[in-house]
């Protein structure tokens, strides 16, 4: 299914891909990894389950989960250890 996008969502892809390091074509995805390969979103459904169940034990709901997790990325749970003096 074919979606349009704003002109300057456009620009901004074409931006991008004129000054990324990796060769990237036009029928693959269109961010990689560290390595230059396809993200694998396997590992971020994993970090992002294990910072809602560590925080869901502390009643702490699943949409502030992901905004924790947005914020501190996978260093979210030491962080939050660190801040509650549990480290």
């Amino acid at each position: 299914r074919s979606i349009p996008l704003l002109k300057e969502v456009t620009e901004t892809i074409q931006e991008y891909l004129k000054h990324c390091p990796y060769n990237v074509n036009s029928n693959g995805p269109l961010f990689l990894g560290v390595r230059g390969r396809k993200l694998n979103t396997s590992v971020f459904q994993k970090q992002i389950r294990e910072i809602i169940m560590y925080l869901h034990r502390h009643k702490v709901g699943t949409s502030r989960a992901v905004k924790i997790y947005k914020v501190y990325g996978k260093n979210s749970i030491e962080t939050i250890k660190e801040w509650r003096g549990l480290k």
